[in-house]
């Protein structure tokens, strides 16, 4: 390892473009007293087929950048090549992806930031702060900046558009083995005129995007399963509780933060306090469904905000409230039940 000093940076052509300092992002988010810093980018927003992926790297501060460019003014070799690179140096490395059926679901954009949100949490590293490429991302859950053209002015978030890169064309394929005839291996799901073709000849398979224009023009029909109802309900509730609390003067720190040992619908700050809420949402309420959130949801909510405050640090004060969300409210409009304090670490054990 050895330090970069003014170094340069990537233009779309490949060549490094003289006098730009790749580390110049992260050393201004270095003032801002952040030392784990990762850059975020994603790859796969345009395709037809096959999931957005995200990625997360964290360098070590002044690494030289070696090959490390924007993953779209390399190569397929020279990708490969700077992927070894960041294998060999990166402190944490995380990846994630949203697959087809939650882009139909969700939206493309939706599905990307949360692609996003995953690839933080799978780095399993205490991350100060995060460079993202392009605009801001709702509900992010470590403090971050989004850089517009990132990946052309941040060494770490190149790097992340490289291993996104790779990895969602590992993805794709293995699509060709699975969906043989499209030619995903060649174009990656993307609207190419080979992959339309294959499109009108054959139909969509299972990992097209059927809420894409040239899928549903193939007579591809949307449907929610069961299982995937019942996620656009959570989501449908979470909506309506982040409102609600925002209304009452919290502010929205995070969404659905993630980790091994459980999940937090959300984290809000309530003055000084920190507040981790279970959203318990349904279409068909009871009286008893503030008792639904068992003692072992109780446990795994009690610890990822243990892994939560392990990652950011002290607090003044924190607590666990629950809203209850009747999607099925007077006038067709969701009626909320905020219960603060709604249980302790010490009733869970």
């Amino acid at each position: 390892m050895s330090p970069s000093g003014p170094s340069t940076a990537s233009t779309r052509s490949g060549k490094p473009r003289e006098g730009w300092d790749v580390w110049s992002e992260e050393r201004a988010a270095r003032v801002r007293g952040w030392r784990l810093i990762v850059g975020v980018d994603e790859v796969g927003r345009g395709p037809l087929a096959g999931p957005v992926v995200a990625a997360t790297v964290a360098l070590p501060f002044e690494l030289a950048p070696g090959p490390i460019r924007d993953s779209k003014a390399l190569s397929a070799r020279g990708r490969a090549t700077a992927l070894e690179y960041i294998r060999e140096h990166a402190l944490a490395v995380g990846v994630a992806e949203a697959g087809s059926e939650e882009v139909d679901r969700l939206n493309i954009l939706r599905a990307t930031h949360e692609a996003m949100r995953r690839a933080v949490a799978n780095a399993a590293a205490p991350i100060d702060g995060a460079l993202i490429d392009g605009l801001p991302v709702p509900y992010f859950p470590v403090p971050f900046r989004a850089i517009v053209k990132g990946d052309a002015r941040s060494v770490s978030i190149a790097a992340a558009s490289i291993v996104a890169k790779e990895a969602r064309d590992a993805t794709m394929r293995a699509a060709d083995l699975l969906y043989p005839g499209y030619g995903f291996a060649q174009h990656m799901g993307y609207p190419t005129p080979t992959h339309l073709a294959a499109l009108d000849r054959m139909g969509p398979c299972p990992i097209h995007r059927r809420s894409f224009g040239p899928v549903a023009a193939c007579g591809a029909q949307l449907t929610l399963d069961l299982d995937d109802a019942i996620k656009a309900r959570g989501w449908a509730g979470e909506d309506a509780a982040a409102t609600l609390l925002e209304a009452r003067g919290h502010t929205l720190v995070c969404r659905r933060y993630s980790c091994p040992r459980g999940e937090i619908d959300l984290v809000t700050r309530d003055g000084d306090c920190l507040v981790f809420t279970e959203v318990k949402a349904t279409d068909r309420p009871t009286a008893d469904l503030l008792e639904r959130i068992s003692v072992a949801k109780r446990r795994r909510i009690i610890m990822a905000a243990e892994d939560y405050l392990a990652r950011v640090g002290p607090v003044a004060s924190c607590r666990f409230d629950v809203v209850l969300v009747d999607l099925c409210g007077a006038g067709g409009q969701p009626t909320l039940t905020h219960h603060r304090d709604a249980f302790r670490p010490d009733e869970a054990s």
